[in-house]
């Protein structure tokens, strides 16, 4: 490893501020830590917490969610601590993010490239705009971005053991792999990054690739052969070309499609006008760390920055490789882009490695940097705005209660169930369910909102495959914000025809 990856303390201050500083901008500045809330699968994990049959949160959390065992601590931990308090639970995702983000910086660093380079790539990782559902969605970023930064750890403690030795470090790398796939599996195909350890001694290499291959084993052989003796794998598996074709495919879209760089350019002219203070700090970060650090004496060698590039390279390539067994597949615009952590990682290495050569190419890396914070000042309005009209449901909701009979499921008509194409109010029954039970204190709540594809027929509904006799259904319409029962027609008329979307 390289003397600049050993080196610490006082130089390692000026990018620890400027990241943090950025990971604030991303989130939106005060008005966002103060104005995000929570989204999605974070209710239903919430209502996990918060109801549980058994002795203990932990017990029922390890049990239900065992396929990962540590991803259950990403929500109840957190709930124990800080119960429905969002700004509490924004404030712990920007520490990660934040330290993740160094974590880059330090990894960069290790393949030889100067500061500049390295401070500026992990801003890039930080700020690139295709996977902004990781730092608004807090209970279930929690897990991506926890199993993100022990991955990077243990890249870290690998790259520590291969070139020096110490064997702590090499127990460290397995502990903190194993640890990693507990709570998020996303990096379980990278372990073929580990031959780019920079300066690695060949006998270290080898023990190292040996030992966290073998906690690698581990994990798998108690995911996919132990676990299913006593558990039902309740996931999806959709393993063929085909399906891998797809999710490449809708990668490349996430990353280059020319719609979704109109839609940034639009976000980021709306930043600009609707908050100039923060726009003006989200273009200075990336700048003042290009100034301060172009005067940087220590150049970089020709190999680190080539294998650098081939490591972010392979890094993309096999972070979206696990998907390429499941339902999912990554997307640019909502909720899914989360999928895009890990490959923005090695998207960010790859940038780093071919600007470290000259002051020109770390400028348009900053330039880089800038227009991704600029589209997370926009991104934060959007997802603040998402929370304000979830809390709008719930102010009517709890206004109305006395009216709604617990053997009676609500319906919400909504007047868009996302804002602009990306931040979700309420899309499924698990996020409208889970949040009213978490507002009303009461677990046998059920709620619905309407979506395209919700069927309305002759005399019932058809509500995510559920058949719902009208007279067992409320509407409420967000629209006028009456509450009226679904059994009266004049109540259904607004809604989709029968068989309409």
């Amino acid at each position: 490893m390289s003397p600049n990856a050993r080196a610490g303390g006082r130089e390692d201050l000026p990018p620890l501020l400027l990241l943090l500083a950025a990971a604030f901008v991303c989130r939106g500045g005060p008005a966002g830590l103060f104005g995000l809330g929570f989204y999605l699968d974070d209710w239903s994990l919430l209502c996990d917490a918060a109801f549980h049959e058994g002795a203990s949160p932990f017990l029922d959390g390890l049990k239900t969610h065992a396929s990962r065992p540590f991803s259950f601590l990403a929500w109840t931990v957190p709930y124990l601590l800080f119960g429905l308090k969002a700004p509490l639970w924004h404030a712990l995702m920007t520490a990660l993010q934040w330290a993740a983000s160094f974590a880059a910086y330090r990894a960069f660093r290790g393949f030889g490239v100067g500061r500049g380079a390295a401070l500026l790539g992990a801003a890039l990782f930080l700020a690139l705009p295709n996977k902004d559902a990781t730092v608004y969605w807090p209970a279930v970023s929690l897990l991506n971005t926890s199993a993100l930064l022990l991955w990077l750890g243990s890249w870290l403690a690998h790259a520590r053991y291969a070139a020096a030795g110490g064997t702590r470090w090499l127990v460290a790398a397995a502990v903190m792999l194993a640890a990693s796939l507990g709570f998020y599996e996303q990096g379980f195909f990278l372990l073929p990054v580990w031959l780019l350890a920079p300066g690695a001694d060949a006998r270290r290499l080898k023990r190292s690739l040996l030992v966290c291959g073998a906690a690698l084993l581990a994990f798998a052989a108690y995911k996919f052969v132990l676990l299913p003796r006593f558990l039902p794998y309740t996931k999806n598996v959709r393993a063929s070309p085909g399906h891998a074709v797809f999710v490449y495919y809708m990668a490349a879209r996430a990353w280059l499609d020319p719609r979704w760089l109109r839609y940034l350019a639009g976000c980021v002219a709306e930043a600009a006008m609707r908050a100039p203070l923060l726009a003006a700090a989200a273009l200075a970060l990336p700048w003042a760390a290009w100034a301060a650090t172009n005067r940087d004496a220590d150049e970089p060698g020709e190999d680190g920055p080539r294998r650098l590039v081939l490591w972010g390279a392979a890094v993309w390539l096999l972070g979206y490789l696990p998907f390429c067994f499941s339902e999912y597949a990554p997307a640019a615009y909502d909720e899914m882009n989360r999928l895009n952590q890990l490959p923005a990682l090695g998207a960010a290495a790859a940038l780093c490695g071919l600007a470290s050569a000259t002051a020109a190419r770390r400028a348009v890396l900053a330039g880089l940097a800038a227009f991704g914070l600029l589209a997370h000042v926009e991104f934060a309005e959007i997802w603040q705005e998402s929370y304000r009209r979830q809390l709008q449901v719930r102010r009517r909701v709890l206004e109305e209660l006395p009216r709604w009979p617990r053997d009676k499921g609500l319906v919400i008509r909504l007047p868009e169930d996302r804002v602009a194409r990306k931040a979700p109010v309420f899309i499924a029954k698990y996020d409208a369910s889970g949040a009213i039970r978490l507002w009303t204190g009461d677990p046998r709540r059920e709620a619905w909102p309407v979506v395209p594809q919700t069927r309305f027929e002759a005399d019932a509904a058809m509500l995510y495959g559920e058949r719902r006799a009208y007279e067992s259904l409320l509407l409420l319409d967000m629209t006028t914000g009456l509450l009226s029962p679904l059994s009266d027609a004049a109540a259904r008329r607004s809604l989709p025809p029968p068989g309409g979307g």
